[in-house]
């Protein structure tokens, strides 16, 4: 059946006839039996989602460097890897305690002066964060590396 417009699309279709023979395409025939249950995987390597596997984002420099003179002191890497992590997550901690402390003096200080706005808030919240992560860096380029250390015994 041809049609050709929407009238007599309309018109067919208050007649009862079926939409797939109105555009002219046949309807699917539904089978009679269910679908299939899912298989088991037949190979062990069919259980891992190999998609969930992203790349690792990249080491920071000066992580990497120092994950490198820990494994140049004789620590293992994973050793040395998870040194480091537990070392940024504790200077993270640090840093945002400081950034909140100093982000309350801050506010007490401002509470004299006009309501702010909310990014002038923000502004100040991640200013005191880089105060607090800027002196927990220099303290810990001043502290001493593994070549000014003593050997062990």
């Amino acid at each position: 059946m041809k049609l050709n417009g929407i009238r007599e699309l309309l018109e067919a279709w208050d007649r009862g006839e079926g939409l797939g023979d109105l555009l002219g395409v046949s309807e699917q025939a539904t089978p009679d039996e269910p679908p299939a249950a899912p298989t088991p995987p037949s190979a062990p390597g069919d259980l891992i989602d190999f998609d969930s596997f992203a790349p690792a984002p990249p080491l920071d420099p000066n992580r990497r460097e120092l994950t490198d003179r820990l494994i140049d002191t004789g620590l293992s890497p994973t050793a040395a890897m998870e040194f480091v992590d537990r070392l940024s997550s504790d200077c993270d901690s640090l840093a945002a305690r400081y950034a909140d402390s100093l982000f309350d003096h801050l506010a007490r200080k401002d509470q004299i002066r006009a309501e702010q706005d909310h990014t002038v808030r923000a502004a100040d919240s991640a200013i005191a964060r880089l105060i607090s992560e800027r002196a927990m860096s220099a303290m810990l380029d001043r502290a001493p590396r593994p070549a000014d250390s003593p050997a062990p015994r």
